[in-house]
């Protein structure tokens, strides 16, 4: 059985400014972030994990490089388990889309969803489970690491409970938490969800 802990990057300047960055926009992690992703590499620390994988975006990359540091297990970069690709949305404050659409993140959990060019949360999932299979066959009997992004891990959970996926809209993903899912003869199981340090979940 392997154990994949889906690690949701640290807090980014685009997250503290609630803005919609993507994959294209600058959004290097905050020193929030930082000390968020340090204390996680403290509380991981003697866990034998063999690997950690990262999306390519620079926020995940820096989460990343903390936990190697940390773990003193390498990182290599997986481009399924990137940023949602967030079309002509990137740059834009999160709560003005909603002033000006206030349906549009209900709408993008339907597979049926075309605004703005923003990619399809079904696809998300198809990505994320490739991705997963991939870290399962590699380490069959063992501990993973797997950084990403919001979406991305609401979409390993998704596959892990065989959600509706209209159903993971409620659900909020913190940053530099774990989310733990197994994998194992094609079954996946979740494990842990959104595990924080448990003073964070009074100002989440």
């Amino acid at each position: 059985m392997t154990k994949i802990f889906f690690v949701r990057h640290g807090e980014s300047e685009g997250n503290a400014k609630g803005v919609l960055t993507g994959r294209t926009m600058p959004a290097p992690l905050t020193e929030k972030g930082r000390v968020q992703i340090s204390e996680l590499g403290r509380d991981l620390k003697g866990l034998p994990f063999e690997a950690i994988y990262s999306s390519p975006i620079e926020r995940a990359v820096q989460t990343a490089e903390i936990l190697s540091d940390s773990l003193g297990v390498k990182f290599t970069v997986d481009e399924r388990f990137t940023e949602t690709d967030f079309g002509s949305l990137v740059g834009r404050n999160v709560h003005q889309v909603y002033g000006e659409d206030a349906d549009w993140y209900r709408e993008f959990y339907s597979d049926s969803y075309v605004k703005y060019g923003v990619e399809k949360f079904s696809a998300i999932m198809k990505r994320v489970r490739e991705g997963a299979d991939a870290v399962s066959a590699s380490h069959p009997a063992g501990n993973a690491i797997v950084v990403s992004h919001y979406h991305p891990v609401k979409g390993a959970v998704s596959v892990a409970l065989g959600l509706d996926p209209q159903i993971m809209k409620g659900l909020r993903i913190g940053n530099g938490s774990v989310s733990v899912v197994s994998f194992e003869n094609g079954d996946a199981r979740l494990l842990a969800f959104n595990v924080m340090k448990i003073s964070r979940y009074f100002t989440f």
